[in-house]
C-alpha cells in the first residue's frame, strides 16, 4: 500500500511539472519522497532508485539543495550497490557544478574512488573527458578541431574526442 501511495504522489508530481505547476509539483514530489524514504528501511531497491530520480528532478528544476539531500540519502543507504556509486557521483557533480563547493566535490570524488571498484563507477561524461584534455567547454573543443561551434555533442564532436584521447594516450 505504501508503495502505491508513493507511486501516486510521484506520478502526480511529474504530471504537475509537465503542466508548469512548479509549487504543486514540488509538494507532491516531497510527499513521494517521504513515502519512498519509509520504504528504504524495508531494503526496497526501487525506493532508492526513485529517490535518486527525485533528486535528479530537483536538480534539473534548480533545487540543488533538495538534490543533495536525496543523493546523500541514497548514497548512505546503498553503499555496497552501484546505486550508491551513482548517487555519490551525482552528489559530487552538484557540489562542483551547481553549488560551487569544490572542496566538497573533491571529498565526494575521493570517497567515490576509495569505495567503489571500477565496475561500479559512473563513466565520465563527454564534458568531463573534454575538460581532462584541457578545454573549458564543448564549444572550445569544437573550435580547436574545426567543428561547428554549437556546443552539441554530435557524432563529429565525439569522433574528434575519441581521436584526441587516443593521441593523448599514445603520448603518455
Amino acid at each position: 500500500w505504501r508503495n502505491l501511495e508513493a507511486q501516486a504522489f510521484l506520478m502526480q508530481g511529474q504530471l504537475l511539472l509537465l503542466s508548469n505547476k512548479e509549487i504543486e509539483s514540488l509538494n507532491s514530489l516531497g510527499r513521494a519522497s517521504e513515502k519512498y524514504q519509509s520504504l528504504l528501511n524495508d531494503g526496497d531497491r526501487h525506493a532508492g532508485d526513485t529517490l535518486l530520480r527525485i533528486g535528479s528532478i530537483l536538480e534539473s528544476r534548480g533545487r540543488p539543495d533538495g538534490a543533495v539531500f536525496h543523493y546523500q540519502l541514497v548514497s548512505r543507504n546503498y553503499i555496497a550497490d552501484p546505486l550508491g556509486a551513482k548517487s555519490l557521483w551525482k552528489l559530487a557533480m552538484v557540489y562542483r557544478d551547481r553549488l560551487d563547493r569544490p572542496l566538497d566535490a573533491i571529498e565526494m570524488l575521493k570517497r567515490y574512488h576509495d569505495i567503489y571498484p571500477p565496475s561500479f563507477r559512473v563513466p565520465d561524461t563527454a564534458r568531463d573527458r573534454i575538460r581532462k584534455l584541457g578545454y573549458p567547454d564543448i564549444a572550445s573543443f569544437q573550435a580547436a578541431h574545426g567543428l561547428k561551434m554549437d556546443g552539441v555533442l554530435g557524432s563529429n564532436t565525439l569522433s574528434a574526442l575519441r581521436r584526441e584521447e587516443r593521441n593523448f594516450q599514445e603520448i603518455m
